[in-house]
C-alpha cells in the first residue's frame, strides 16, 4: 500500500483516546486531530473518532470505515518520549467482557467479527497529570510539540505495513 499524496481511497482512521477533563488524558484526542490535519495536508483521506475508552462497540464502527490504516492515539504513564507499536498481540488473545478493551482487543474483535484487515498501531504520549482540570503537564505538552516528528513514522508505518 502506498501512501503518497491520493494514492489511497480509504481513511486513515484515528482513535483519540482519553478525557480532555482529565490534564494529560485529554492529550490523546488532541494528537490524534492534529495528526489527522498534517496528514490531511499531504491530501490523505482522515478519519478521526474519539473515545473515552474503547469499547466493543468500536469494532463495528472502525470496520464500517474500511481504513487503509488505524492509529490508535493515547497518553500512558512511565514514558519519557512518544512510541508507535503495532496494536496487536497477546492483549488481543481474550477479550474481556466489559467496556473497557484495550487497542489489540478491539482489533481483534474488528478482525474476528467484521473481517477487517487494515494494520493497526498505538500511538502512545507520555502523560504525567491526570488530574482533574483542562491543559497539559510540561512533559506531555513537550512531546505534543514535537508532534511533527510522527508523522514520518506513521507514513512509514503505512507503507510497510510493519
Amino acid at each position: 500500500m502506498r501512501c503518497e499524496s491520493g494514492q489511497l481511497s480509504t481513511p486513515i482512521v484515528f482513535v483519540g483516546i482519553g478525557n480532555s477533563l482529565r490534564r494529560d488524558d485529554g492529550a490523546g484526542l488532541f494528537l490524534a486531530t492534529r495528526l489527522a490535519a498534517l496528514l490531511s495536508d499531504y491530501g490523505l483521506p482522515v478519519e478521526i473518532i474519539a473515545v473515552q475508552q474503547p469499547a466493543p462497540e468500536l469494532a463495528e464502527e472502525l470496520a464500517d470505515l474500511s481504513p487503509s490504516a488505524i492509529f490508535f492515539v493515547d497518553a500512558a504513564v512511565g514514558l519519557t518520549a512518544p512510541i508507535v507499536v503495532p496494536a496487536t498481540g497477546p492483549a488481543a488473545a481474550r477479550p474481556g467482557g466489559s467496556h473497557h478493551l484495550s487497542p489489540a482487543q478491539v482489533m481483534h474483535l474488528a478482525r474476528h467479527l467484521y473481517k477487517l484487515t487494515a494494520p493497526a498501531w498505538l500511538i502512545q504520549i507520555p502523560g504525567v497529570d491526570f488530574g482533574h482540570g483542562e491543559g497539559f503537564s510540561t512533559a506531555t505538552q513537550q512531546s505534543l510539540n514535537r508532534a511533527e516528528t510522527l508523522v514520518q513514522t506513521i507514513l512509514d508505518c503505512i507503507r510497510t505495513g510493519d
